[in-house]
């Protein structure tokens, strides 16, 4: 009987091991705000399409587990990581700066896949804080009617960060 329980010890340790944090990379993803209104406010909501753009972010991932969804405190990026958020049984967890969230997410996210919504002119802070170097493609700042790029980063267990650049959604203009 000692040996059963010392083997189901053994066993529910190694499951719940390998349930934590066991992917080689930890993944974010990330993204500018999605298109905003043009009312010469400090802290615009989403237009129609800026909502479609955040529900096609959700729907890129739907077959993806997301662990932490990450904006800054403005309406535009909390909107557009709403969906994703959401669909993943989660809330949106407010940051200031890119180091800060780069830190929050090296820190407790190990072998999790993240996703970061920023601003034009913070995405590729955000990667160079995360340790990756602005991919091929992505120009930083980000032209103001630019919003269908996306990043991912992934950083490897030794730390070492790479990004590649794709996109989302409606092509912008």
């Amino acid at each position: 009987m000692y040996h059963k329980t010392i083997y189901c010890a053994l066993l529910l340790t190694l499951a719940f091991t390998a349930g934590c944090a066991n992917d080689p990379y930890t993944t974010i993803t990330i993204v500018r705000h999605a298109e905003k209104i043009a009312d010469g406010s400090k802290d615009p909501s989403l237009t129609n399409q800026g909502n479609a753009r955040a529900l096609a972010l959700r729907d890129k991932y739907t077959n993806t587990p997301i662990s932490a969804v990450y904006s800054t405190s403005t309406n535009r990026t909390k909107q557009t990581a709403m969906p994703l958020a959401i669909a993943n049984g989660l809330t949106v967890t407010s940051y200031s700066t890119p180091e800060e969230v780069a830190t929050a997410i090296i820190s407790k996210h190990a072998g999790e896949h993240v996703a970061v919504v920023g601003h034009s002119n913070t995405v590729g802070d955000i990667i160079l804080a995360l340790g990756a170097q602005i991919p091929e493609g992505l120009t930083h700042p980000m032209d103001e009617s630019d919003y269908d790029n996306l990043v991912i980063v992934l950083i490897n267990n030794n730390g070492l960060a790479t990004a590649t650049h794709s996109t989302y959604g409606k092509v912008s203009p």
